[in-house]
């Protein structure tokens, strides 16, 4: 049964007004020029992508139209843009390929709600755009771009190596939109695409390089095929403990799955143009930095100190604004960045005689660089509170400094330090209603961290097995040892060491490991008490994970 209220009829184009009249009357079904929207977009596009896919750039439009009136902050943007703004538009871009120029307005739109400071603001941008859409890791706020697109929603249920074999250049023959979305989407899912070497039958000619009894590498024929920095790489992969078949995995991610992460991060490395905006100055190790326990609206602070994106005076007299380009302390200088935090002789004095006694540098050192030396110096003790006051201290040198240009307010030493000591109680009373220790590293937690893997736990050890491994990142070259030692009269019972190839540290700790359990295993030893300094090693042997470069180890 038809219900004729809720069916239609859509006609070619090509078919003349009146005959479709007459054919829709004779079914009784209203004719409609399109098959209607579906998730937001038409069903059937036609030949201007742009018109089809300009009710996203007016979604965009209306939600900052809502949000522009909260007066957010920096950082309360970035979790709107990336949470809400681009996650709303996350089913389109699993299947279409957005037109650039769409793509480029909703960045437009983004990057001009980001940097707007009201309601009625148009927003000044003082880096470039690219220098935003750069991941965190890589110096940049991580928002993410809509130009390098994941289409992999359709494509991910197709087979790995059939993608593999995936003739490219084949040109199909009038293709849709749909469809020219899901063969960019097989492009990416290519990028990142790997053989893991089982019986070395699937890749061309690499079953000639193991032994076919062992299942082995021949160490002499690849050092005599390869150069060594190459060779010592190929010995490096793991064996699997018996034979099996090559597979296909996803060599950007640990556990080999496919995720939209890896492949974003990496297609964004891959791009010049996101790239090219960015600050040639890495000072600190941006994805340490950002999980620092202080407060948001500082890590924003120091981002723009080092990409050169406060609002200081000469930067908005460059951009056409008409401010005073002297300095607001000592009415000397033009207001720099470098100028307001360090070479002014009044700030100078208040960092060198002030409660922090910092000792200046020479005047050959730039800004960034000193600045950067002096985080380095208390972050890497973990020395929280001298973050708070070193940061605070910045922080109350930029508020003072707004008060006096923009509320006419008198340059005042007792109200910088109020400002200041104002701030570090805040950010240690927000630390401090976190339950996580940042005092402590993680596995350091308590001095000892133990395990029971298999067994009776009633049944005390009787042999102490020592495992220890080294590895050198230079050359792949990885040493392991391992002792054991009588429990009751605490003498040695011997032991061994070796010398192979691995491709990190962590999976000659685990090598190791594996050959003193072996010798264990041959000496008839049964109730071990396992010793290393790995704590990863005793969370992988009591829960085996799913990283891809161990498996086999583990197994």
């Amino acid at each position: 049964m038809i219900n004729l209220q809720k069916s239609f009829v859509r006609f070619s184009p090509n078919v003349p007004e009146d005959y479709r009249d007459f054919l829709a009357n004779s079914l009784q079904l209203k004719s409609l020029p399109s098959l209607g929207t579906y998730l937001g977009l038409p069903v059937d596009m036609g030949r201007s992508k742009c018109t089809a896919f300009k009710p996203l750039v007016d979604k965009i439009t209306s939600r900052l139209t809502s949000f522009s009136s909260l007066n957010l902050s920096p950082a309360a943007k970035l979790v709107v843009i990336n949470s809400v703004l681009i996650a709303s538009l996350n089913h389109i871009l699993s299947l279409f390929k957005i037109p650039s120029s769409i793509s480029d307005k909703i960045n437009n739109l983004l990057v001009r709600f980001w940097w707007k400071t009201g309601n009625h603001s148009k927003g000044l941008a003082l880096t470039p755009p690219s220098v935003l859409f750069t991941p965190k890791g890589l110096g940049g706020l991580g928002i993410r771009h809509l130009n390098p697109q994941l289409l992999v929603s359709r494509v991910f249920q197709a087979k790995y190596p059939s993608l593999l074999c995936f003739r490219s250049q084949g040109r199909l023959s009038y293709p849709s939109w749909g469809c020219r979305s899901v063969l960019h989407g097989i492009q990416t899912l290519k990028i990142g695409l790997a053989w893991k070497i089982g019986n070395g039958s699937k890749p061309t000619l690499v079953s000639s390089l193991l032994d076919p009894i062992s299942n082995a590498w021949y160490p002499t024929l690849i050092h005599a095929l390869f150069p060594s920095t190459i060779a010592s790489k190929i010995l490096s992969l793991e064996r699997p403990p018996q034979l099996m078949d090559d597979y296909v995995y996803w060599k950007y991610s640990r556990d080999d799955k496919f995720s939209s992460k890896s492949a974003y991060a990496k297609l964004v490395a891959l791009s010049d143009q996101l790239l090219e905006g960015s600050s040639p100055i890495h000072p600190i190790t941006w994805s340490k930095f950002w999980a620092l326990p202080i407060l948001p609206k500082w890590k924003l602070f120091i981002w723009k100190i080092f990409h050169n994106a406060l609002p200081v005076a000469d930067t908005l007299r460059s951009k056409g604004r008409p401010v005073d380009p002297v300095c607001s302390f000592c009415f000397h200088a033009s207001e720099t960045t470098e100028h307001l935090f360090l070479r002014c002789s009044f700030i100078r004095r208040l960092w060198h005689c002030g409660p922090l006694g910092i000792r200046l540098p020479c005047f050959n050192t730039s800004f960034h660089q000193w600045f950067s030396s002096l985080l380095l110096s208390v972050i890497s003790i973990k020395n929280w509170d001298g973050l708070d006051s070193i940061l605070s201290f910045a922080w109350a040198i930029w508020i003072h400094r707004k008060h006096i240009r923009f509320r006419q307010s008198t340059c005042s030493l007792p109200m910088l330090f109020k400002i200041a000591q104002d701030w570090t109680t805040r950010s240690q009373a927000a630390r401090s209603s976190s339950s996580f220790d940042y005092s402590i590293p993680p596995g350091f937690g308590s001095p000892n961290h133990s395990s029971f893997l298999a067994g009776n736990p009633n049944i005390s050890p009787t042999v102490i097995l020592i495992v220890d491994g080294a590895w050198d990142s230079s050359d792949c070259r990885a040493g392991m040892s391992w002792c054991f030692y009588s429990l009751d009269t605490a003498s040695s019972l011997g032991g061994a060491a070796r010398a192979c190839f691995s491709l990190s540290a962590f999976q000659a700790e685990l090598q190791a490991c594996l050959f003193g359990l072996k010798m264990a295993l041959q000496r008839g030893y049964s109730r071990i008490l396992l010793r290393t300094d790995c704590l990863l090693l005793v969370s992988i042997l009591h829960r085996p994970s799913q990283d891809l470069a161990t498996i086999w180890v583990q197994q």
